[in-house]
Order: C-alpha cells, then structure tokens, then sequence
C-alpha cells in the first residue's frame, strides 16, 4: 500500500473474472498482525474492524463487482482507531470502523436455530464490558446456550460441565461441547449476562427471570 499521509495508506485493485475479491491487511507482512473484520466475508457497514492481532484467518472484507471494475481501499490509522473505507466509483463509499467495544458477544443455542443473537452491551458509568440478552423460552421449558465472540463458533465462551447453571466457572475463549442450561415455565423471559470485568470466572455468565407484563 501506498502512505498517502501520516497514518493514511492507499491501494486499488480490479474485480476478477468471479466478481468477487477479498482482502485484508497485514502489518509489515506479519501473519500476526493482520487488520480484519470481525466476520468472515464482512460486506454490511456494521461489522467492526479488528486488529492488528494473530485472529485473521478467514476474516476477510468481500468485494462484488463487475468484472475488470476498478476498486480503492483506504486504511486510516489513528491513536489505536482504523477506519477501512472502500470505494468502488461507480457505486457508493463504504467504511468500516473499529468499535469502541473491544469485542461483541452473541447467544447460540437451538432457540435461534445455532445462529447468533447479539448481547446488548451496557453503555453507563461503570458497566462497560457487560452484556445482556433476553431469552424467552419455549414450550419446553428448558433452553441450553453457549456465548461467541464476534460470531465465530471457534472462539466460544462455555461452562466446565455440560448442561451447567447458573455460576458455572466459564472456559474460553475456545472449542467445547459443553452449554449452560435455563430452566423455567414455557414464555418466561430470562436475561443472561456476561460481565467480562469479573476476575472469577464463576461470576462471569449468570441469568435472572424478569417480571412478567401486566
């Protein structure tokens, strides 16, 4: 890439013959350093940009386009802050930009069919790094979940034992069959928690019923 300025670099590219490229961006071309997406084949605006860190592989920004069209990757670095922007110049400008989260958090678990339902982080005064989702339950009566970061199944947070409850000492980042398990009465709403401040992982992931509406 080409520094256009003091923390500014530049480099453009054409679509192939598949009208698709993907790319990201290494740091004096270590593999350890690699500025990425959070998601592979990130294409919405919304996705975050992580790095530099060793957590790229996979994680590539997707392109489409027309055969031989011509496109332009900006990296803009500043204080720690990247924005990544594209612009194809027959269509519009798209940029990604490094979230003032370090990470996002998502539930998976049979209730959305194993896909990811993003935790609310907390946004107040000393609640930074704490994540809530409501949970309603199902006909069942009983619900089992695991927690990913950035939608990656490979980087998941679980208990040490399976079907654990509510305080179960947390493993991960990582790869384990293991879930925690939710009990309560068919459409109850349950709000699971992951506070990422605890230094005892027994208290990092926990669950309270909220109270029903009138």
């Amino acid at each position: 890439m080409v520094s256009a300025k003091q923390g500014i670099f530049e480099t453009s590219f054409r679509v192939g013959v598949t009208g698709e490229e993907e790319f990201q961006f290494a740091r004096d071309q270590d593999c350890g350093q690699i500025i990425h997406p959070a998601t592979p084949r990130a294409t919405e605006e919304s996705v975050l940009v992580r790095g530099p860190d060793s957590g790229g592989e996979g994680r590539c920004w997707l392109v489409q386009g027309l055969q031989g069209e011509a496109m332009k990757v900006q990296l803009r670095v500043q204080e720690g802050h990247c924005t990544v922007t594209l612009n194809p110049g027959t269509r519009g400008e798209k940029a990604w930009e490094t979230g003032r989260e370090n990470q996002n958090f998502f539930l998976t678990g049979p209730f959305n069919g194993w896909g990811f339902s993003k935790m609310k982080a907390e946004a107040g005064h000393g609640t930074a790094g704490v994540h809530r989702h409501r949970l309603v339950m199902g006909s069942s009566g009983r619900e089992i979940f695991q927690i990913v970061v950035d939608e990656d199944p490979l980087r998941a947070l679980f208990p040490v034992t399976d079907n654990a409850g509510s305080g179960e000492l947390v493993q991960g980042p990582g790869i384990g069959e293991q879930h925690w398990l939710v009990r309560s009465y068919p459409g109850n709403t349950m709000e699971i928690v992951l506070d990422t401040n605890q230094q005892d992982r027994r208290k990092m992931v926990w669950w309270r019923e909220l109270p029903q509406a009138p």
